[in-house]
């Protein structure tokens, strides 16, 4: 029986989190697209496993040990929204970190093929549809 998409969001977060920041990467389609925040445009999509792999060994150069924390999951069909916090500890530092986050996952056959992070929550609701954009008046 296929797993549903909210299944395989949770058993990449499970795996993610029990090898202290190594993606299932049999749960991530070869040609996946990796957003990160898109609304602060700080870095350009990074594309396919080699992308990903880049991305965490930079990572993995400041921290050595990341953690998503779940804290709602959010079932939208194709899309999977989850919102909780990226906790993280600083290997020179020897702080530890926490950072609000959402993530939107699009699952297609399977495997997770999209993954855009939100450093602000609410903006995985509203780029997932689920919420409308708030507006601010001046």
């Amino acid at each position: 029986m296929p797993q549903s998409n909210v299944d395989v969001v949770g058993d990449f977060i499970a795996h993610f989190n029990e090898t202290r920041g190594e993606p299932s990467w049999e749960l991530i389609d070869p040609d996946v697209e990796l957003v990160i925040d898109p609304s602060g445009n700080l870095t350009p999509p990074l594309l396919g496993h080699k992308g990903i792999r880049v991305y965490l060994k930079q990572l993995g150069e400041v921290f050595d040990r990341l953690r998503l924390e779940v804290d709602d999951v959010v079932d939208a069909g194709e899309l999977v929204v989850v919102l909780g916090r990226l906790r993280a500890h600083g290997k020179a530092s020897d702080i530890d970190v926490e950072q609000p986050m959402g993530w939107v996952f699009r699952v297609r056959d399977g495997r997770i093929d999209v993954v855009r992070t939100y450093v602000r929550p609410d903006e995985a609701l509203v780029a997932a549809g689920l919420r409308p954009p708030t507006t601010s008046t001046s």
